[in-house]
């Protein structure tokens, strides 16, 4: 089944050449390791920093805990903290810690929609 959802990445480890493993928080479904490839000449990398807000659309299935992405774009509100050296540290660092935090995959909107205001 598809499912679109907003989400915040928390975590990112390149796969082999062209693919990301990622840790996503979502609005509907909580915490969902996600794997994504694209071509060399693509800039999908971007979408996979850490805390960055993206909208999501990928294959789910309730067998399985790493799920395919199909589409991958920035959220409207979203701003490019990666030119910003301090905004990139902060980043990491806010993104690092919910990381080792928030380990239940259940939907938790309430958290979402702080995290996704600051």
């Amino acid at each position: 089944m598809l499912l679109k959802s907003e989400g915040i990445v928390l975590n990112s480890i390149k796969y082999g050449e062209k693919s990301y493993i990622s840790k996503v928080f979502t609005f509907e479904k909580g915490v969902l390791t996600t794997i994504s490839s694209s071509s060399k000449s693509n800039k999908k990398h971007l979408y996979f920093l850490p805390f960055a807000k993206i909208n999501l659309v990928c294959y789910h299935k309730n067998t399985s805990n790493l799920h395919r992405v199909k589409e991958v774009s920035f959220c409207e509100g979203h701003h490019n903290n990666h030119e910003n050296i301090i905004k990139n540290a902060v980043s990491y660092f806010v993104a690092e810690l919910l990381y080792n935090i928030i380990k239940e995959e259940e939907q938790n909107r309430e958290l979402y929609r702080f995290l996704s205001l600051s």
